[in-house]
């Protein structure tokens, strides 16, 4: 279509949240979903509120799933890692909790630099993004280089290797 307009999903974590609610909108046609961690970067990945088995369906389903850290506090910033990008400190991987590591083995995509106090910019760059209807893996990339640096994008693919 000449006028393109996708389908963006935003999901913001939050206790108690089950994720069998999202799970049929799975079916929509949704071109990308952005899920909204808690300051840590984790998402829920144990018991009835796991996000882990929507992650990997969605992902099955060739729907990329960012992850974007949720917003944190004055104090918390200034201990950040210092990057560029939209946000003044990036995310470190190399400290990262299990709820994490098992939502990026599941598929999820970390975003590196924003976080969800920029949300209305990240979801706009990504629907501009997917306005282009790029192949699943293109996608992944634009966005990639939108908000991650190469370095950040290997350590993800060292993690996704099997231990």
């Amino acid at each position: 279509g000449l006028n393109y307009q996708p389908k963006v999903l935003h999901v913001q974590v939050s206790p108690g949240l089950e994720p069998g609610f999202y799970d049929s909108l799975l079916d929509l046609g949704l071109d990308a979903i952005i899920i909204g961690t808690v300051p840590t970067g984790g998402i829920p990945s144990e018991g009835e509120f796991s996000f882990i088995p929507f992650i990997s369906r969605a992902t099955e389903l060739k729907i990329p799933v960012y992850s974007l850290r949720g917003s944190t506090t004055g104090a918390e910033r200034e201990i950040g890692v210092r990057g560029g990008g939209l946000s003044p400190y990036r995310r470190n991987l190399e400290h990262m909790y299990e709820p994490e590591r098992d939502a990026i083995e599941a598929g999820a995509i970390p975003l590196e630099s924003p976080d969800t106090s920029q949300l209305e910019e990240v979801v706009e760059e990504i629907r501009c993004v997917y306005s282009k209807r790029p192949n699943y893996q293109e996608g992944i990339d634009e966005v990639s280089k939108l908000f991650s640096s190469p370095k950040f994008v290997e350590r993800i693919k060292k993690i996704r290797e099997p231990r």
